[in-house]
């Protein structure tokens, strides 16, 4: 069989502001007899049906590729992204836990020596 290039013009191109390409122009895969350099009596049905049948797998393959290419990306985007959000969970989570403690035994603080500095004001009225 004659070997043959086929050659597909990409083009970059962003979906939620990942790289991707895209397939601008697919070559034409399916091939007659005469191009693929073989005798019809030489060769048999049997492998021409599969030279058929593979070109049309090729067609498929070219036209999946850019959709699995997405996927994958948008799959390592999504993974990274979610150990982001793992690793800022744990490390600001218990730093905010902490700070809003810290900020409630304050305030705490504050309302009872307010509450003793009302009764001590009182007590001098009284007094």
């Amino acid at each position: 069989w004659p070997a043959r290039e086929l050659k597909v013009e990409v083009r970059p191109a962003q979906v939620w502001g990942l790289a991707v390409t895209d397939l601008v122009e697919r070559p034409a895969v399916r091939r007659t007899l005469a191009a693929r350099g073989t005798a019809p009596a030489l060769t048999g049905p049997a492998a021409e049906e599969t030279a058929s049948r593979f070109e049309t797998l090729i067609n498929l393959l070219l036209q999946a590729a850019p959709h699995e290419l997405l996927m994958r990306r948008l799959g390592e985007a999504l993974s990274q992204t979610s150990r982001q959000v793992s690793s800022l969970e744990r490390r600001v989570t218990p730093r905010l836990e902490h700070q809003i403690a810290t900020t409630r035994r304050t305030l705490d603080e504050r309302e009872r020596e307010e509450h003793l500095r009302l009764r001590h004001l009182l007590k001098r009225r009284k007094a």
